[in-house]
């Protein structure tokens, strides 16, 4: 659909004809949706202006304060994918040459950019869409937007993240972003590339802003005047399922253990430090692609020698021989992530030889590093009941103040005490253990920060994304870093956290289960939420 037909009926119905069930279009299908236009941000309608919020949109070829044709706004195409995915499934792809917003920048650093400014725009009238919104909830109560994080139904891959402008070549009239991701896209096999590492492919974009920025600095410099840097254009990929293989949902995909490597010359480091848990004497397999497979075999393992913040050097890496950018995934922790133990003579007496605990306390376990100790300095205590099955016990205080330190818990499966049993349990204690005690060195921003949590009413009421509406009661339930309550199914609670510094900071909350050692990540949306 190109220019003039490229109107917002047109697209609409578009979208909807995918969802047909005799289109053709069997499930699990991939399904692509490109655009490439203008976007932009306008104020949201009356009913959903709850916090504040603009609402991000596409414009369409027809959109006019004239005529009365509005944008389509982000709430409609989430609805519409979530249409799409109800009947074909998540096979999904949304492409998106286009920026919704450009706040802060200068007219004259505009020129080329795919934005147009709010005043320019027709306003949202109140229940728009609404036909559409209320053919999508009316057989589900799950649909998110096409920004939000968590994604199910569909990978948004986006010319820019929020904040930033997508330009397009004013010669060659296409995008940078679809020019670079076109180029990409014919240069490597599909079907051994992911989400994740073709967005990790994709070149510095060299768009007209980025030029104009190097500019400044070669006129300044000179003179030792210091300015604000231009932002640069960085595509953004999005979603659930970005480990996926691109565009094939029936094939496994990556694991997410792989971390990318930048390799160069005279430097070969991974994209993860310290703030990622990779700790000095860490070893990692090298692959060359984040797929899973006999297609992608290890081609050597490296050691980190030095950690900092956000990235890690390996060691002897220049024998490989590695592209200049491959992939890491860990076989062995440093000592640093050692796991204190103490064993228990009871256990001693009731496991099953094996040779395999040997290895397990001399270090032959590559995924873990226990270091025996007393039962007072130990993290876990590992002992059997009076059945003689294997009983871990965590010497975690809050754990043993709220009666939730041992494994396995109430109602859960025995666990025999032989080593093919317990070594899987000791290394998922060593990694669970070992992030819940990480903490920075320095916390520049811990006085600045109020984490408030509350009880949550529902008010009877659904948002147009079809999210139930709450309203915090009562008082804020921390009390000296504890929130103390009861669990029930019935009972909804929110949390709140109150930024004081004079700095942007991104929250990322992690959930740390005591009774089945996971780490998980409650969704959350990547969209700016305004005071």
């Amino acid at each position: 659909m190109l220019d003039e037909q490229a109107k917002r009926a047109n697209v609409i119905k578009a979208f909807q004809d995918l969802a047909n069930v005799d289109n053709g279009i069997r499930k699990d299908d991939p399904i692509v949706i490109y655009y490439a236009g203008h976007g932009g941000e306008v104020s949201p309608p009356s009913e959903r202006g709850l916090n504040g919020s603009l609402v991000q949109c596409i414009i369409t070829q027809d959109v006019s304060k004239t005529n009365g044709v509005v944008p389509i706004p982000d709430f409609t195409i989430g609805a519409l994918v979530h249409r799409i995915s109800q009947e074909k499934g998540d096979n999904i792809t949304l492409i998106f040459d286009c920026c919704h917003s450009a706040s802060g920048s200068r007219d004259q650093d505009l020129v080329g950019a795919r934005f147009v400014d709010k005043k320019e725009l027709p306003s949202l009238a109140p229940s728009i869409d609404w036909d559409i919104i209320r053919g999508a909830r009316s057989t589900s109560r799950d649909f998110v937007e096409p920004q939000s994080l968590g994604m199910d139904s569909h990978i948004l891959l986006a010319a820019c993240g929020h904040g930033e402008v997508a330009f397009e070549d004013r010669k060659e009239h296409r995008g940078y972003f679809s020019m670079a991701l076109l180029k990409l896209l014919e240069s490597v096999r599909v079907d051994s590339l992911t989400y994740k590492g073709c967005m990790q492919r994709l070149p510095e974009l060299r768009t007209r802003r980025q030029v104009l920025a190097r500019i400044h600095v070669i006129l300044l410099a000179s003179y030792h005047i210091y300015f604000t840097p231009v932002r640069a254009q960085n595509p953004v990929c999005e979603g659930k399922h970005i480990n996926r293989i691109i565009f094939n949902a029936r094939v496994p995909g990556t694991s997410t253990s792989f971390i990318a490597i930048n390799s160069s010359p005279n430097e070969i480091h991974l994209l993860a430090g310290l703030v990622h848990g990779i700790t000095p004497g860490s070893k990692f397999a090298i692959h060359a692609n984040d797929a899973l497979g006999p297609d992608n075999p290890s081609l050597g393992t490296l050691e980190v020698e030095k950690v900092e913040p956000f990235i890690a050097h390996l060691k002897n890496g220049e024998q490989l021989g590695l592209a200049a950018l491959a992939y890491g995934r860990q076989v062995a922790y440093g000592s640093e992530q050692a796991l204190d133990i103490c064993v228990t003579e009871q256990f001693v007496e009731a496991a099953k030889p094996s040779s395999k605990w040997a290895r397990l306390f001399s270090g032959g376990q590559e995924q873990l590093v226990l270091r025996p100790t007393d039962e007072k300095l130990a993290r876990v205590v590992l002992s059997v009941d009076s059945n003689r099955e294997a009983v871990f016990t965590l010497n975690n205080q809050t754990s043993i103040k709220y009666g939730v330190h041992t494994l396995p818990a109430p109602g859960s499966s025995p666990i025999p005490p032989e080593a093919p049993h317990v070594a899987p349990i000791l290394a998922a204690l060593a990694q669970w253990n070992w992030h819940l005690h990480h903490i920075p060195d320095v916390r520049p921003f811990q006085k600045s920060i109020d984490v408030e949590f509350y009880k949550l009413q529902f008010l009877g009421d659904y948002t147009d994304q079809d999210s139930p509406i709450f309203v915090p009661v009562g008082n804020n339930l921390v009390a000296n870093g504890e929130v103390d309550i009861v669990v029930s199914d019935q009972d909804c609670y929110g949390l709140n956290i109150v930024n004081r510094s004079m700095t942007d900071l991104y929250a990322y909350s992690l959930s740390f289960s005591a009774t089945k050692l996971t780490i998980s990540t409650p969704r959350s949306c990547s969209r700016a939420v305004h005071p």
